[in-house]
């Protein structure tokens, strides 16, 4: 079983984070309390589907993890007004490898990854306890800072068995994640949606899920949007070219999620190959494979609207979705040369507004490869993008204690006016980079 789900894991580029000691409180979401206040909550994605980002965004900057040591990681920030890039801490003289440094995170075993509320930033260290190496001090944890840095805690530590899938939400009092667990009473594993509160450290489950391939993929209003896709029921050997093709037309379906305890419900199901899309404003867009057509899906009234319908030179295969920016859908499509390995991308922005398409979008060479631009962060006027790569030297601290100097890849960081960007138009405004000068 457990080799089974590894090999969906890769299949799905599923990251999922070994974690070890905290129990679950109770067994079961009680749905006969709903949340009074329910029409006031609106939930927040804090992490794209997958849940691993460059970082992650406030009203003021932008907050990174850099990896600087063997066994430590250090929070950089980058200030919108000012431009500029620095370690997450207000001491001058700090050599930000120690822990009176609020920028320095020591003993990041398995590796980290960073979002915000916007009233605070969340630490995920993913430790790589097992079932097989319950080791304390390689547990999986949370950390809550303050957005500058001070005043880090623990708010939870999870137990060997237990694994995060994916996305975190937020309702300003809780997370809301996806847990992979054992069950000792089938000795199997399964997906738990679950909810942490920041204040009390109680951690909750919501739903259980026994089969299929579960996600959180969205948020709309109090609603959670679950994706499930029932790929257990692929008959075919696993790993097989029949098995790969069998799982394009397993059946894929939305799960609207309520978080004041009313019942669960179905409201959209398709094939899994016939389409691909994510969630924004109340609203699933997706492109239509069978018909070429980009669409949208009102996840309240269950309405489907098409938005455009000159699309058909999408590849059907090999699409990569971008997060909506600035009301606009993004993807790239990537097309491989049948007698060579040369790779060709091209990239396509839809208005959701005005539904006019754009194809000339900023592109960079990354060492011999055409890559787009990417956006990381916005303000209101401006894009944070990704606009190049660079090769700098860094002191890179062992777990011995000593330093070496050391050469790594780092990307070239820059802001762009929106209008600038959506028009193709490389006006960029290099950031001040004290982190990491060039």
């Amino acid at each position: 079983m457990k080799k089974f789900l590894n090999l969906l894991m890769i299949i799905y580029v599923i990251l999922i984070f070994t974690a070890c000691t905290s129990e679950i409180t109770s067994n079961s979401y009680d749905r006969s309390n709903p949340h009074t206040d329910v029409e006031q909550i609106n939930l927040k994605m804090l992490t794209s589907v997958m849940g691993v980002d460059p970082g992650a965004q406030t009203d003021n900057g932008f907050y990174e993890i850099a990896y600087t040591g063997e066994t430590s990681v250090n929070i950089l920030y980058t200030d919108f007004e000012s431009k500029t890039r620095v370690f997450l801490c207000n001491r001058p003289e700090c050599t930000h490898d120690t822990e009176s440094c609020t920028s320095w995170i020591g003993d990041y075993t398995g590796g980290a990854s960073l979002f915000s509320d916007g009233a605070y930033i969340y630490v995920l260290i993913w430790g790589n306890s097992t079932e097989y190496n319950q080791n304390e001090t390689n547990c999986a944890r949370i950390l809550q800072i303050d957005l500058n840095g001070e005043n880090r805690r623990e708010i939870y530590r999870f137990k060997a068995t237990d694994s995060v899938v994916g996305a975190f939400v937020s309702d300003s009092e809780n997370l809301y994640f996806m847990m992979q667990r054992m069950n000792p009473s089938w000795s199997g594993y399964e997906l738990c949606l679950v909810k942490l509160n920041t204040t009390t450290k109680e951690l909750t489950p919501l739903e259980t899920y026994k089969t299929g391939d579960v996600w959180i993929y969205g948020v709309s209003k109090e609603n959670i949007i679950i994706k499930e896709t029932d790929i257990f029921s692929v008959v075919s050997e696993p790993n097989s070219e029949q098995w790969l093709e069998n799982i394009k037309n397993v059946k894929t379906k939305f799960i609207l999620f309520p978080i004041n305890g009313d019942e669960p419900r179905d409201i959209l199901e398709w094939t899994q190959n016939d389409q691909l899309g994510l969630i924004a404003n109340d609203h699933y867009y997706y492109i239509d494979y069978n018909e070429r057509a980009f669409k949208a899906f009102d996840l309240y009234t269950a309405e489907t609207k098409v938005i455009h319908t000159d699309l058909k030179t999408v590849p059907q295969e090999n699409t990569n979705l971008s997060p909506i920016w600035d009301n606009h859908f993004l993807c790239e499509f990537v097309k491989v040369s049948s007698n060579s390995a040369k790779i060709k991308r091209d990239w396509l922005a839809i208005d959701l507004y005005t539904q006019q398409i754009y194809n000339d979008l900023l592109s960079y060479n990354d060492f011999g490869e055409q890559r787009r631009v990417t956006i990381i962060a916005e303000s209101k006027e401006e894009f944070l993008v990704v606009n190049g790569k660079q090769e700098i030297t860094i002191d890179f601290k062992l777990a011995n204690g000593s330093v070496r100097s050391q050469n790594t890849i780092t990307a070239n960081y820059a802001f762009i006016a929106k209008d600038d960007f959506w028009s193709g138009v490389p006006n960029y405004q290099e950031i001040v980079d004290w982190a990491f000068p060039k």
